[in-house]
């Protein structure tokens, strides 16, 4: 005989008590404050600040604690490991590099009111070409003709182009002291801003300088050495300048004089005088 039990569970909502027992209108509030006191009701009223009684300093002399506090544990923390770091610079004492060997100069630019401005990434070459590994002096002329305008023809002491209109020296130069060897051949100067990161467009002027004096070397070149060297674009910057100095300060009014007596006024012949 089979005999099934039935189990019967009965779940209850549970009850709905409110979150509290106190009717709203039993709330009183607190009557003890004075009704004088209207710092609660205005709190931002410069009447009710109350005055300055002398017991402690400013916000700006915290300020000025906490640096000196700063600047104390700095010194501290130097003073306590001022033996390991005597010990570490003995280890690895610093030698400044010979110019004979280190003769690539690498420029970087910082903009310290921005650091992240995308120029800080630039990098600008320079390098003298009588350093470079140039086989002869055709591979030197050569170099020259493919740098083109990035090659910096060689200067005397005064600032003056010591090349003659061929691309030889001029017979007699005396360059600055100490600078003999490199201002010999000239400068090859070349700047990239294009890679995002500096050491990217360190490492694209390093590629581009080993393609241009593996290119100069190449006897088989389609850049002939005897091409004449272009002159102009560096005759005419100096002249720019030659003419921003005349044109400064006291040798400009001097021109304008001498163009009033001349009868040039403005620059521009027959113009009347009596308009100056």
């Amino acid at each position: 005989m089979n005999c099934r039990t039935t189990i019967t569970r009965t779940i209850r909502s549970p009850a709905l008590r409110p979150f509290s027992t106190s009717s709203p209108a039993l709330a009183r509030g607190n009557d003890s404050r004075d009704a004088t006191d209207t710092r609660r009701a205005d709190p931002w009223d410069i009447k009710n600040v109350q005055p300055f009684q002398f017991d402690d300093t400013t916000t700006l002399g915290h300020m000025i604690l906490e640096k000196q506090r700063e600047k104390l544990g700095s010194l501290m923390r130097i003073e306590q490991d001022r033996e390991l770091l005597r010990e570490r610079a003995k280890a690895f004492p610093f030698q400044p590099p010979s110019p004979s060997t280190h003769y690539l100069r690498v420029t970087s630019f910082l903009n310290t009111s921005n650091p992240a401005d995308p120029l800080s990434s630039k990098k600008l070459l320079r390098v003298p070409i009588s350093r470079l590994p140039l086989d002869s002096p055709e591979s030197i002329k050569r170099f020259k003709l493919l740098a083109g305008t990035r090659w910096i023809p060689p200067k005397d002491k005064e600032g003056n182009l010591a090349v003659n209109a061929d691309g030889t020296l001029v017979e007699g130069v005396e360059f600055k002291k100490g600078s003999e060897t490199d201002e010999k051949e000239g400068w090859f100067e070349m700047s990239e801003e294009g890679w995002k990161e500096g050491r990217m467009n360190r490492k694209w002027l390093s590629d581009v300088l080993d393609g241009l004096v593996k290119e100069s070397n190449n006897p088989e070149s389609t850049v002939a050495s005897s091409t004449p060297l272009d002159l102009r674009y560096h005759l005419a910057r100096l002249h720019k300048k030659k003419r921003t100095r005349q044109t400064q300060g006291t040798h400009n009014v001097e021109r304008r004089r001498g163009m009033v007596e001349r009868g040039v006024g403005g620059g521009v012949k027959g113009f009347p005088e009596g308009w100056l």
